[in-house]
């Protein structure tokens, strides 16, 4: 048996999210602003948008890059990469040339720790 969640059409949907995507203006110090890249922070639609933003950036740059990392885990901003030593810094410029706005940074292992290849930052 089929159960429709919704009477919207793809179209209706893609509408909707254009409108909460769109509809960034707001007030501070009694000046307003339009926020004009990326979404608004604590819009409910702005997690779902940064996971499929860095889905689509971490498999295009995972897909270019000539040798794949042995492993590669992301939870929220921060990655774990099995790499070889040398490829680490080529990797990371790498993943910085798929979009301009996103950037990631390393954090290198202290001791016995585990290292982690850094996190992303919006600019």
């Amino acid at each position: 048996m089929k159960m429709d969640r919704t009477t919207l059409t793809p179209n209706d949907i893609v509408k909707l999210l254009e409108f909460c995507l769109n509809s960034t203006e707001f007030q501070f110090r009694e000046h307003f602003y339009k926020h004009i890249h990326g979404t608004a922070m604590g819009s409910p639609v702005s997690v779902v948008i940064a996971n499929l933003v860095t889905e689509d950036l971490e498999l295009k740059g995972l897909d270019t890059f000539p040798e794949r990392p042995k492993s590669y885990y992301r939870y929220v901003d921060d990655t774990i990469v099995v790499l070889k030593r040398p490829r680490i810094a080529v990797f990371h410029d790498h993943l910085n040339q798929q979009n301009y706005h996103i950037k990631f940074t390393i954090e290198r292992d202290i001791g016995s720790g585990i290292p982690i290849f850094g996190h992303f930052e919006c600019r």
